[in-house]
């Protein structure tokens, strides 16, 4: 009983060694898909400025604040003069971070189907600052004077959604957004404006200057200190009452899968732990097991056993539990982890190598930590074995 009890702590001990580093090789892998993941836009070198931020809670954009909309022109205009800043351009929410969804509809579609659309409120300059791709039609344009009133920019997936069969013929079509009535200037190629736990949705783009609570920035490279001086000294003059405030694109939105981030670090240094306490106890029992077959150990060296045959005696059965707990870690890691992945609309495939290889691994370390009592036992003189029983 004792002895199937002593197994069975051993085998449990290295599944959950396993199934740690397993889940940790694949959690990093995933974090790391998504780092590299293209979004369909350019999030380097963007800097971006909150108009109401935690520290101007009392200073909100309303639709017929017009003051406040000169300010925010003036303010863009102001930044024309500095040849570090590229592009300027304003929004509801930056591109990475979701919008609010409304109703929208065509020609082409029935009232009966509740179609909706996340929508962003732009700016002039918004397809420029962020690079996006123009698949068909133009940009957003003040010199047209009605963009404001009567005109869309859509991505594919509203293109679609809409029922027209390509960015060509959606382009000068009528569409409704909510209680807005207009035509389709451009059709985008779909970029990530949610994060990458979500897939991309239908999405339409509107210049509604009511709606803006952000400032966005492309900015050079090259005097990024002095850039940002320029920008407070601007924004005090513009906006004496707000605190200026400013944050850069990319590092924001690396921000959004912290907590992903966080359980990579968390599940990594339980595989440590676990690992250590698996050893420390294993390195315990072979030393136990060792001087419990010391005289057989002796016997067998005085009759020709090498040590490595005896490296094998004593290691065969910790192997044999070792490669059993492999076998059940690997599908209760695939069980939990999959699940994990599924909250991603992008993700990797499962890597059932991770699961093979951290098996392997607590393989290898078990073994090195068995070989040090077998050959101790293996190098003991024979005749010591024999006389000390």
């Amino acid at each position: 009983n004792n002895d199937w009890l002593r197994k069975g702590l051993i085998t449990l001990q290295f599944l959950v060694a396993i199934g740690f580093i397993g889940a940790a090789l694949i959690v990093n892998q995933q974090i790391r898909f998504l780092n590299n993941q293209s979004l369909g836009f350019n999030q380097e070198l963007v800097l971006s400025v909150p108009l109401n931020s935690g520290n101007n809670i009392n200073a909100f954009l309303r639709p017929g604040d017009v003051t406040l909309r000169g300010r925010m022109n003036s303010f863009d205009e102001s930044l024309s003069s500095n040849p570090n800043i590229k592009a300027v351009t304003q929004c509801s929410k930056l591109p990475g971070f979701g919008a609010l969804g409304r109703t929208i509809s065509s020609d082409k579609s029935s009232d009966e189907e509740h179609l909706t659309a996340s929508i962003l409120a732009v700016d002039y300059d918004f397809t420029e600052t962020f690079e996006l791709e123009l698949l068909a039609g133009r940009d957003f344009d003040s010199s047209f004077g009605i963009d404001h009133e009567s005109s869309f920019m859509i991505n594919e997936q509203t293109m679609k959604t809409l029922g027209w069969q390509s960015p060509d013929s959606a382009v000068g079509s009528q569409m409704v957004m909510g209680n807005k009535e207009g035509t389709v200037i451009g059709v985008l190629k779909d970029f990530h404006f949610q994060s990458l736990h979500k897939e991309i949705n239908p999405l339409v783009m509107e210049v509604r200057p009511g709606a803006f609570g952000f400032f966005a920035m492309r900015i050079e490279s090259t005097n990024i200190t002095e850039t940002l001086r320029f920008l407070e000294e601007k924004w005090k003059v513009a906006f004496p009452a707000k605190v200026f405030e400013y944050s850069f694109l990319d590092e924001a939105l690396n921000e959004t899968y912290e907590s992903d981030q966080r359980l990579a670090n968390i599940i990594s240094y339980f595989a440590f732990i676990s690992i250590f306490i698996s050893c420390f106890g294993l390195f315990g029992l072979a030393a136990m097991m060792t001087q419990q077959r010391f005289k057989e150990i002796g016997i067998r060296k005085i009759l020709g056993a090498s040590t490595l045959q005896i490296l094998r005696l004593i290691s065969r059965d910790f192997i044999q539990l070792i490669i059993i707990a492999m076998l059940i870690a690997i599908p209760l890691t695939w069980y939990f982890v999959n699940g994990w992945l599924k909250e991603f609309a992008y993700s990797i495939s499962f890597p059932w190598w991770a699961t093979v290889v951290s098996g392997l691994l607590v393989l290898l370390v078990a073994f090195f930590t068995i070989s040090v009592q077998s050959i101790k036992a293996a190098l003991t003189n024979p005749v010591d074995a024999i006389r000390e029983e």
